[in-house]
């Protein structure tokens, strides 16, 4: 995997195993949507109402979220200085004053570590300032203060091989700067450095060494209490500085220094370079101008930018990502035009729901939403502090909160039942890890973190409301997204998670919601596995009955499509040791079978299965498992999951094809983007010059150990437990009946339409709808071969009747039977399910004739009107 990987899941279309969607996009990227999110979005109802994933109801609000410029500000002064021996690639110390608000807080560096804000690496200015209200193409350049503090060097650093060209083929702001052009006003207005005092100058001077006022303004520090860093008379002296020089230039870019003295000022500078352009004439090249080291420093501020476009004295900024601009990782967020002023829900965050195995969920129960006896002690939601999740009891006059109960309302207590779910604003809560946890006073929304704290994401209840009158009781989902950077020495370092953001989503009294993923349980939930699963059948008909509630989806379900002809999966021993021996496979060319973790200088890939930042962070993101981590057990589950939803972006049951042995068809689809260095990749190892090593790693092979612990079992489930039945007689009649009497005929064996997404176009069975839970009936007597999860099928059952028949029946939701079992013709086996590739409720009958025990590759699927009279 050491190239970058996009994943083809656009905005609303999901790997889920159910029709029900299970997977929703609660909050998608408010820029660049692909053509396939596009499509999409026009296939959608305008007012989609119906149930998401698990439990959501999509029921926008219509609150908008605050800018930055709106949240509250510090309530104290404060810096942050590094030690001199820790060294970062961008400058992470900085100060604020009082008031200060978080956009006046962090930079731009703190950002792109961050899973969530992935889209803000493609963000462009012009994009920004539409989210804002604005365009930015027609703001004088004096206005905007991340030009102002540019420097001629970052202007050849926008455009590459720049040095090399003639300045009369510079963009006009570097003619201006060498006085080639000359500027409106034919003055550059920052005066000269004679128009200040000694003292001012040696103040100056004194407050550009402190690395916490670095990139900040004359003018923001002529405001506000700064604490000790700023006294009251270096503040009144900087207001004088002010009324002599353009405030808005970073203060260490006022004028040129030489080893902390201020040495002239940028008129002199500029009018060095004006010279030896005039000397050379203007086809002197920009390289031969950048000799000059003051000339390189000079900013643009320096110059008289009033009447300056945008568009024209620097073309092709405003529509080039903000991430690409020179030094823009030291750069506030307040000096990047639009930021402090759009909606934090206009900016490109990215959130899904994709509930796997062994995850934890609830359901609600009852609301309080008035006046409340505190405090509420026994509670699930909480803060973060330290990137540590700790429930914290509610000790606030009002405390709206939402209890929890089992998913299917009854049974004996489990580790949610009776806990609340505080409302976000009626809590404020400890948040954020060391220096960035002064951000926003340390303080974050009460609510919950489904993803472990590695997702810098939390979810939180709002407009908590009781119901009544027929109403049940409601709640509004919010996202919180926290900015986190790790510093050497130090470590991780992370805000509170400030940002808020609305989702279009709410849940309801009786409403599943995942609570915490298997990627990573909090203490409190450790045992809570297996009585809160989220596949088990009273999940599934839960979901079913919300899923009843509305109309068309918000969401489209895609799973591992149904075969074209019967293919019956491989036993459980034999599917795990596939799987083992595929991963072997894998990590043999990626990493030299997880001997060699080094991370790629191209790509930055890292781990045993060599996943890209960007392909970790969708891994982080959906799952909360870290793909780079030393654990092998978490990488095998990273790899088995991120197999599991390649293969259902290309509609192919993708583990059941590795399960079976098919690698050569799994290295098809793998190869070429993902697990580049597979057999036919286009960095393939040279490994598998050597054709004995495809035997080695092959499915009949026995590769080097490093075989994954924890893999197998892992990832999108279904329902696949119900009571057990009792043991049949296992006698075969010889002539098949209908397994669910009464039923409708809704899709006959042979080619068709498909009915859903990555469905096959050729049907090896027979649909028959009946209503979710009704029984299904063993069509004749024999020994079950097969009950399990199926890739489209979803759960699955297949009998052997000993006579050279064998029938399967699929999208089950829940299955009666064990392997080896015997059951009596007539029999209830499992019960009508959608589970899989589905539509609706339905039983997806078929027939295979040839078939020999044991072998469950064997026979060929056939019309099964050949043997049952419907």
């Amino acid at each position: 995997m050491k190239r970058p990987l996009t994943l083809l899941i656009a905005a609303g279309l999901v790997v889920s195993p159910w029709s029900l969607p299970v997977n929703a996009q609660i909050v998608r990227p408010a820029n660049r949507p692909t053509s396939r999110q596009q499509a999409v979005n026009q296939s959608r109802p305008t007012t989609p109402q119906s149930t998401t994933s698990p439990g959501l109801i999509y029921s926008p609000s219509g609150e908008r979220a605050p800018s930055f410029s709106q949240m509250s500000g510090a309530t104290a002064p404060g810096q942050i200085e590094l030690p001199a021996h820790v060294q970062m690639d961008y400058q992470f110390s900085r100060a604020f004053p009082r008031g200060a608000t978080p956009d006046q807080m962090t930079k731009w560096g703190d950002i792109p570590n961050n899973p969530q804000f992935v889209g803000f690496h493609k963000m462009t200015l012009r994009e920004l300032s539409r989210s804002s209200g604005q365009d930015i193409a027609g703001v004088p350049l004096n206005e905007i203060d991340l030009i102002q503090g540019m420097t001629v060097e970052e202007v050849t650093q926008l455009y590459h091989g720049l040095e090399d060209k003639p300045l009369d083929q510079a963009p006009k702001i570097l003619q201006i700067a060498a006085g080639i052009t000359n500027d409106p006003k034919g003055t550059l207005k920052q005066s000269k450095g004679a128009a200040l005092t000694f003292g001012q100058k040696a103040l100056i001077a004194e407050l550009a060494k402190k690395p916490a006022l670095k990139g900040i303004s004359l003018e923001r520090l002529s405001k506000g209490d700064w604490g000790n860093i700023l006294t009251p008379g270096e503040q009144g002296e900087v207001a004088k500085i002010l009324t002599k020089v353009n405030g808005k230039i970073p203060l260490e870019k006022l004028f040129p220094m030489t080893q902390g003295v201020i040495v002239g000022d940028w008129e002199s500078v500029r009018k060095q370079a004006q010279a030896e352009a005039t000397r050379q004439g203007s086809k002197v090249l920009v390289k031969e101008l950048m000799k000059n080291e003051k000339f390189r420093k000079m900013p643009l501020g320096s110059l008289t930018l009033e009447e300056l476009d945008l568009e024209e004295t620097l073309p092709g900024l405003i529509d080039q990502p903000i991430a690409t601009i020179p030094k823009i990782a030291d750069k506030y967020l307040s000096d990047i035009p639009g930021m402090s002023e759009v909606p934090v829900d206009h900016l490109p965050f990215d959130l899904k729901f994709t509930p796997s195995k062994d995850d934890v969920i609830a359901r609600m129960d009852v609301a309080y939403a008035g006046p409340t006896e505190t405090p509420i002690t026994r509670v699930i939601s909480g803060g973060t502090k330290n990137q540590k999740f700790k429930p914290e009891p509610c000790l606030q006059q009002r405390c709206s909160h939402f209890e929890l109960d089992n998913v299917d309302g009854g049974g004996p207590p489990s580790k949610v039942s009776g806990k609340a779910w505080v409302a976000g604003k009626d809590q404020p809560t400890p948040g954020g890890k060391g220096f960035l946890a002064l951000v926003n006073n340390g303080k974050e929304p009460a609510g919950i973190v489904p993803w472990t704290t590695a997702a810098h994401v939390k979810i939180s209840l709002e407009n908590i409301k009781e119901g009544g009158n027929g109403e049940p009781a409601s709640a509004q989902l919010w996202a919180h997204f926290q900015f986190c950077k790790k510093v050497p020495l130090l470590g991780l370092q992370c805000t509170p998670h400030f940002i808020p953001f609305p989702t279009p989503f709410k849940l309801k009294e009786k409403s599943l919601m995942l609570i915490a993923t298997s990627g990573g349980l909090p203490a409190y939930l450790q045992n809570a596995r297996n009585q809160q699963n989220f596949c088990t059948p009273a999940v599934a008909n839960a979901l079913q009955a919300n899923a009843s509630q509305g109309s068309a989806s918000d969401t489209a379900a895609v799973s591992s499509p149904s075969p074209d002809q019967h293919i019956a999966p491989a036993t459980s021993n034999q599917a795990d040791q596939n799987l083992r021996q595929y991963l072997k496979r894998i990590a043999a060319g990626e990493s030299t079978g997880g001997t060699d973790w080094r991370q790629h200088p191209d790509t930055g890939a890292y781990g045993v299965y060599q996943f890209t930042p960007e392909s970790r962070a969708t891994m982080l993101r959906r799952t909360g498992i870290d793909p780079w981590s030393k654990d092998r057990a978490t990488a095998d589950k990273a790899a088995v999951f991120w197999i599991q939803m390649i293969g259902g972006e290309q509609g192919v049951d993708l583990l059941g094809t590795i399960q079976k042995g098919d690698f050569a068809k799994a290295d098809q689809i793998l190869s070429p983007k993902q697990f580049t260095s597979l057999p036919g990749g286009p960095e393939q190892s040279k490994i598998w010059n050597n054709p004995q090593n495809l035997q080695v790693y092959g499915p009949n092979g026995s590769a080097p150990d490093g075989a994954p612990t924890g893999a197998t079992g892992f990832g999108p489930c279904a329902s696949t437990s119900g009571f057990i039945g009792p043991e049949g007689d296992g006698i075969a009649t010889g002539r098949l009946k209908n397994p669910t009497p009464g039923a409708v005929i809704t899709s006959g064996y042979g080619p068709r339409v498909p009915p859903a997404p990555g469905a096959s176009s050729f049907h090896a069975a027979v649909d028959l709808a009946l209503p979710l839970g009704a029984p299904i009936l063993a069509a004749d007597g024999g020994v079950v071969e097969y009950s399990g999860v199926k890739g489209g099928y979803g759960n699955y059952i297949l009998i052997n009747h000993g006579n050279g028949l064998a029938t399967w029946y699929a999208h089950n939701n829940a299955n009666n039977v064990r392997v080896g079992q015997k059951v009596t013709a007539g029999q209830q086996i499992g019960t009508v399910g959608s589970t899989g590739i589905s539509t609706g409720p339905h039983l997806d009958f078929g027939v295979v004739d040839g078939y020999k025990a044991g072998n469950l590759y064997s026979g060929q699927a056939v019309n099964p009107r050949k043997h049952v009279r419907f």
